[in-house]
């Protein structure tokens, strides 16, 4: 039975695999399975910095006019991961937005209905209405200077004494999007010693390309380390379904056993439950999504 490698080259361990496919169940890609996740292991080497071409400008800077630092090169492994779909699939985006407080002088300036320019700002009209805007506030402001030097309460007691609170002209203001995350859960009941053997491998191989390394060169004394592994995932089909861009795998978890742990006559466990918590390493657009991510 094809198992995976477990080497060293004279100073670490390493493990390689040696099937072309690991899949559960079995069958996975047959009439009796035909949905499952493929998993595609991107293996990443040390990044390197190139000079004379890339966008940033870098002038002045030891005599170079641009510096870029792509990406480290990925080679993708042969060997691929088909497990068959969870229940449920699922996607979510997280767009973040922000109250933003609109100060006194921006203020004044939107009163007189002029555009937000260096120009407009220094007239005369705008003076106006920020001078008008701290004439009408001027307890407040004070209040506010006497809390900034410790005094705590001032404001407080102001808006109590007058009934009135201060307005903080706020507007809502885009601030990003967080990248997209996903979870897949994958409880595996294998049915024999060979399927039972897969299980095993493929919970070993996603734990070992999560994790870093160290150089095997030895170089700068071990205090580098190369970046874990990333991901491609795709739904096989999944035409009706989003695509998934290269993702680094966060967190792996694994449960062996079911309402209590039991074992086959060799040992291996009934049952095991593989969390597997992804993120992907770019962010979705308007432009991604139309290109079905």
């Amino acid at each position: 039975m094809a198992q995976l490698i477990i080497g060293t080259d004279g100073q670490k361990s390493y493990i390689t695999a040696n099937r072309t496919s690991y899949q559960y169940p079995l069958d996975v890609d047959s009439k009796s399975s035909p949905h499952f996740i493929q998993f595609q292991i991107r293996v990443r080497e040390q990044a390197t910095i190139n000079y004379g071409s890339g966008a940033i400008d870098a002038s002045g800077i030891g005599g170079n006019e641009y510096i870029t630092v792509p990406r480290p090169p990925r080679k993708t492994l042969d060997s691929t991961i088909q497990i068959q779909m969870p229940p449920t699939i699922e996607v979510s985006h997280k767009v973040n937005y922000a109250d933003t407080e609109i100060g006194l002088i921006v203020a004044g300036l939107l009163a007189t209905g002029n555009a937000i320019s260096k120009e407009n700002i220094t007239s005369k009209e705008t003076a106006n209405a920020v001078a008008s805007a701290v004439a009408a506030e001027g307890s407040r402001l004070v209040a506010n200077v006497v809390e900034g030097i410790g005094v705590t309460g001032a404001k407080a007691a102001l808006e109590l004494g007058k009934g009135r609170v201060t307005n903080n002209r706020t507007e809502l203001k885009f601030e990003g999007i967080d990248r997209r995350s996903f979870a897949f859960t994958f409880r595996m009941l294998p049915k024999s010693s060979e399927e039972a053997q897969i299980i095993k491998e493929i919970v070993t191989l996603f734990r070992y390309h999560a994790m870093p390394a160290f150089p095997t060169d030895g170089s700068l004394g071990g205090r580098t380390m190369l970046v874990p592994s990333t991901f491609d995932i795709s739904y096989v089909p999944g035409r009706h379904l989003h695509r998934i861009d290269e993702c680094a795998l966060e967190s792996v978890q694994v449960k062996y056993g079911g309402e209590r742990t039991q074992f086959f006559v060799d040992d291996q466990p009934v049952e095991t439950e593989l969390t597997l918590q992804f993120r992907e390493l770019g962010i979705i657009t308007k432009e991604k999504i139309a290109e079905g991510f």
